[in-house]
């Protein structure tokens, strides 16, 4: 097992290297365990067909106008044993029953470098169908003097929801364009295009109440030299105890790799607490239970209040 300092000294110089020379990858990558919030992490990212609370603002801002009150959550994340954390917040603020505006940030700390995103949002809903953006503002700081910069994001949802089938529950369909424009001007005079996120799928949800769901990713990122396979992203989430207590699961896997995600929330009144656990990106052929569940993945807990009803 790698030793913490070593793991620290690894990225340092990966970033010192980044500085020197055209980048191998993307900053402020979008695809597999780099999501934010404790309930669509709980289901590995599938989130893009059901994002119905302030989470949509990071997985698909059509569905920041499913609300029907405002929102605000925050959530804290913990990955590769420490070395690297992660914090997000947002919150949404629906008015006249169809518009909704979201506002956010997320900080990813990698020891001494941080990557900073800043986003607004606006949605509007009629009729089953959803539609909504968002704007990032991107922001790379570092001790290291050659890294760093700012940049640009744009974000694009749209969301369709049946209506209900009487006692049958009812299913939703989901499309979201991460970053289809994104650019990072670099400190050191690179200015370098953020990868394309392409999600779709679709969520059934039952009166239970219960969701599965099921969606495709398409990873565009031109800083890298092979292109990454299309990953095929199934979720679960189950409310038990009046609504009182959920259970999440998912799974993501391409080609190569598999990913899990397991998660839980508490929900009293309006405060809902919850964790989520994501595993390192595993090759398909060697899964041991050790690798699944390890320190070296991805640890997030979080807070959500949902504001009463007017």
């Amino acid at each position: 097992m790698m030793h913490p300092r070593t793991a620290r000294l690894l990225i340092a110089a990966f970033l010192v290297n980044l500085s020197v020379a055209q980048p191998a990858c993307s900053w402020f990558e979008r695809g597999g365990w780099s999501g934010v919030g404790v309930r669509p992490m709980g289901m590995e990212g599938a989130f893009t067909s059901l994002a119905d609370d302030s989470g949509a603002l990071y997985w698909n801002p059509a569905g920041l106008s499913l609300p029907a009150s405002p929102e605000l959550a925050g959530a804290w994340s913990s990955f590769y044993n420490g070395v690297a954390d992660q914090w997000w917040g947002a919150g949404v603020v629906p008015f006249n029953g169809q518009f909704a505006f979201g506002a956010g940030l997320t900080e990813s700390v990698f020891e001494d470098t941080t990557e900073g995103s800043y986003a607004l949002g606006f949605a509007y809903g009629q009729g089953g169908i959803h539609v909504g953006a968002s704007v990032r503002f991107l922001l790379v700081t570092s001790d290291f003097e050659a890294v760093g910069g700012n940049g640009l994001g744009a974000d694009i949802g749209a969301l369709y929801r049946l209506p209900p089938f009487p006692g049958l529950g009812t299913v939703s369909f989901g499309v979201a364009v991460q970053d289809i424009i994104g650019r990072v001007w670099e400190r050191n005079g690179f200015v370098q295009d953020l990868p394309t996120v392409i999600r779709g799928g679709m969520t059934y949800m039952s009166p239970l109440p219960a969701a599965i769901v099921l969606e495709i990713e398409h990873v565009n990122d031109p800083a890298r030299s092979r292109p990454l396979s299309d990953a095929v992203v199934a979720g679960l989430e189950g409310w038990v105890f009046k609504d009182t207590l959920a259970i999440r699961a998912g799974a993501r896997t391409n080609s190569t790799y598999l990913g899990i995600g397991v998660g839980a929330s508490v929900r009293v009144q309006n405060v809902e607490i919850g964790y989520a656990y994501n595993s390192l990106n595993m090759n398909r052929v060697d899964i041991t239970w050790e690798s699944v569940f390890n320190r070296w993945g991805k640890h997030t807990v979080g807070l959500t209040y949902t504001f009463p009803k007017r």
